[in-house]
């Protein structure tokens, strides 16, 4: 029931049997056995992994990395879906899982066919960043047992819950905001943010400007917002995007976002505690925590609930936690890449 990698892939995108397509790049050998599926932030892109990406490709991995459906260049959900993000992210993480694992053992048995050396089996690895890593570790959680490789977290170790008692508050919050969303939109107006910036420069500092609010004292490098601005914006007059990196940008055009501008709105629903441990509990493979020692603060988790996820994988001998310099982008700050990779893939070595 599964169809090749290949007759998934056009235009680098994976379609989903929701009938969404999501949008990837991918760095080093596609031939390799050791493979490694990648997912970004809230509102950010695959672009985030241009510098590990490269980084880890050259060393023998062939590293995919995807937009989320109404991020990037991936399609959008239809009007007022992407509420239930995590959800559909995981199933259609589950899905791209499925198409790499079809595509190696169609490759391998071709290669067999062919007298060639006998291929390695599998050893897929899956990382996140932010959201992606939440989304990640849910992923992980419910299906540990496709993950041939390993677990790599950055700057997230598992969603923001809520108490079950707010639950009935917090759905009629996310209705009301979706309807006012909804009915201000136009029948052919199409579900992208729709803040129009006067150039590029002035979309980049709006974004560095949003990190600076984050909580604790965050920052971006220039460079790491532009990287993933290429990919998640547009000229607003003929909408060309400004993702190909062969071409400079006009700093006098007009630009917006291409993300989905419901992925705004406040969630209907949010995981318990007790759900996000049952993920933890469900994980069964080595795990590599990163966190920026000026990053999101754990806070924001709650100190005892954070420490109670770290101590399930502790006591099954399955986590190592670094500490590294940097922020929340620190793997995509040009100060501080290379030394959030170099640990990135001394933990894949070991």
């Amino acid at each position: 029931l599964i169809m090749s990698l290949a007759s998934r892939m056009q235009k680098n995108t994976f379609s989903m049997l929701d009938g969404i397509k999501i949008a990837y790049q991918q760095w080093g050998n596609s031939a390799s056995p050791k493979k490694i599926l990648a997912s970004h932030g809230w509102l950010d892109n695959s672009n985030t992994f241009t510098y590990l990406g490269p980084y880890l490709g050259e060393r023998g991995y062939h590293v995919i990395a995807i937009d989320f459906f109404g991020h990037g260049l991936s399609e959008h959900a239809p009007k007022g879906f992407a509420a239930a993000g995590f959800q559909r992210s995981t199933s259609h993480m589950r899905y791209i899982v499925n198409l790499i694992e079809n595509d190696y053992k169609t490759n391998k048995l071709t290669s067999n066919m062919n007298n060639n050396s006998p291929s390695q089996e599998l050893e897929l690895t899956i990382m996140g960043h932010s959201m992606g890593a939440a989304i990640s570790l849910m992923y992980a959680g419910s299906f540990s047992d496709t993950i041939s490789g390993k677990l790599i977290l950055i700057e997230n170790f598992g969603q923001l819950t809520k108490s079950p008692e707010k639950s009935a508050d917090i759905l009629r919050n996310a209705i009301i905001e979706e309807h006012k969303a909804l009915s201000s939109m136009k029948p052919e107006e199409n579900t992208a943010f729709p803040k129009v910036y006067d150039n590029f420069e002035a979309a980049m500092n709006a974004r560095v400007k949003a990190v600076s609010k984050y909580p604790g004292t965050q920052t971006i490098s220039p460079e790491a917002v532009t990287a993933i601005l290429r990919r998640g914006m547009v000229y607003d007059d003929d909408n060309t995007s400004l993702f190909d990196t062969n071409i400079e940008i006009n700093p006098h055009r007009k630009v917006r976002f291409t993300h989905d501008r419901f992925a705004l709105l406040p969630s209907h629903y949010y995981s318990t505690e007790e759900q996000v441990l049952s993920a933890v509990n469900g994980i069964n493979v080595k795990t590599l925590l990163v966190n920026g020692d000026n990053g999101w603060p754990v806070s924001t988790i709650g100190e005892a609930d954070y420490k109670r996820r770290v101590d399930v994988m502790t006591s099954k001998q399955l986590l190592t936690h670094v500490i590294l310099p940097g922020s929340h982008h620190l793997h995509l700050d040009p100060i501080t890449a290379q030394v959030c990779a170099e640990n990135i893939y001394t933990f894949l070595q070991n």
